[in-house]
């Protein structure tokens, strides 16, 4: 009997090693659960513990995503979400044989859609039924995902409600888990520990597994902290939290906000000599460096702190870079994130300057504005103190007027 294009593609993808390690043709109820898992929060484990419980699978196939679709630089491997996952399911599942966490797309470096291996596992196991596990917040947009009718031919949608999530009237045909789940991120918990801040949708287990190991910029925290004073350590914190608070309402990553505002004075405490020491280039243009360096080589610190930030830090985001690389002086042009950042390390909280307040409140409301009057006040402050201003501060403020 001929394959499909697909079918072979599906069978192609799922190596021999896993095609060996995942037959069994005795299996009459199969679950499967996707996701990134990054990292598995107590919504995940409570949502596969309760569909074991419920449906009593034969084998619970748990398919973590080659790619996390929200970190800027750092991407969690699969060998590290694996340990987490079976930390967040609990012992007892975690260690029941019938509970397999297949490394399909970490093996194969690719992303896979749900079809994909709903068309392989049914090859694998041709008498069973399929129910694909997932939270009601996925059910508005079930019908984006790819091939989702031959996923509803083929297989039931087995939904945990999430609180803040019921469905209303829903159009497709489900089964619901017994029980409300928590509403919980794995984006919200990313950010919280970026934030140093309580990650309470973790179970302590995972918890201290990333805590112990570094994970999720950890280990790049500890390093910051030790390459600043307390206060620059405080006042980078803060300008992060003031950055991720007001992200949303610019259509930005709230976690890319935090990235940059955290490490943005990650050079700040290198001395002048070391600054002007370093390869800035593709940092720095040659003529603004020339002029930077011979009046004021502290400012050379933002373009410093980019080329730090991506060789020590990991940090690859083109624009969270380029928000380092202008903090301190800005540029006319630079994007949506630079310019947050530009602001919020003026209007940062832990300043001590009335214009901070002031910035911080019409941000609240016109974002415009406070950048337009942060620039104002770089240049006035550094008229009125009879310090250097960089020419790329008046250039920028002289755009603004006009």
């Amino acid at each position: 009997m001929s394959r499909s294009r697909e079918t072979m593609g599906a069978i192609i993808f799922y190596n021999y090693i896993i095609m060996q390690a995942y037959t069994d043709d005795s299996a009459r109820r199969i679950v499967l659960y996707g996701g990134s898992f990054n990292p598995p929060h107590k919504g995940h484990g409570a949502i596969a513990r309760a569909a074991f419980r419920q449906i009593r699978p034969d084998i619970l196939y748990v398919l973590p995503n080659f790619r996390t679709p929200f970190k800027s630089s750092e991407a969690i491997d699969y060998a590290n979400r694996e340990k987490m996952l079976r930390l967040s399911f609990g012992v007892k599942l975690a260690n029941d044989p019938a509970c397999r966490i297949i490394p399909a797309e970490a093996e194969q470096k690719r992303s896979v859609y749900t079809f994909e291996s709903l068309m392989f596992l049914k090859n694998r196991h041709p008498k069973a039924d399929f129910y694909i596990l997932i939270g009601s917040d996925c059910l508005p947009d079930f019908k984006k995902w790819k091939r989702w009718e031959y996923i509803l031919d083929n297989a039931k949608l087995l939904v945990g409600i999430r609180k803040g999530f019921e469905p209303e009237d829903s159009a497709l045909p489900f089964v619901t888990l017994k029980g409300v789940f928590p509403k919980v991120s794995s984006s919200d918990i990313c950010l919280s520990l970026l934030l140093d801040e309580s990650a309470e949708g973790l179970d302590p287990a995972v918890e201290k597994f990333i805590r112990d190991t570094g994970l999720y910029f950890g280990k790049e925290k500890k390093e910051l902290k030790r390459a600043l004073t307390a206060k620059r350590y405080g006042h980078s914190l803060g300008v992060a939290r003031l950055a991720a608070g007001s992200a949303g309402a610019l259509g930005l990553s709230a976690y890319s906000a935090a990235l940059a505002g955290l490490f943005h004075d990650c050079a700040r405490e290198y001395k002048p000599e070391q600054l002007k020491s370093m390869d800035l280039s593709g940092f720095i243009d040659a003529g603004r460096y020339s002029a930077v360096a011979e009046n004021a080589p502290v400012l050379l610190h933002a373009a410093a702190g980019a080329r730090v930030a991506r060789d020590k830090y990991g940090i690859n985001d083109a624009d969270v870079l380029e928000a380092i690389k202008f903090h301190a002086d800005g540029a006319v042009g630079m994007g949506k994130l630079a310019r947050l950042i530009y602001v919020c390390d003026i209007a940062e909280p832990g300043r001590r300057f009335p214009e901070s307040s002031v910035i911080r409140n019409i941000m609240l409301t016109d974002f415009e504005e406070a950048f337009r009057r942060t620039v104002e006040f770089k240049v006035s402050y550094g008229k009125q103190s009879k310090k250097w201003i960089s020419p790329a501060s008046v250039e920028l403020w002289t755009n603004l007027k006009n």
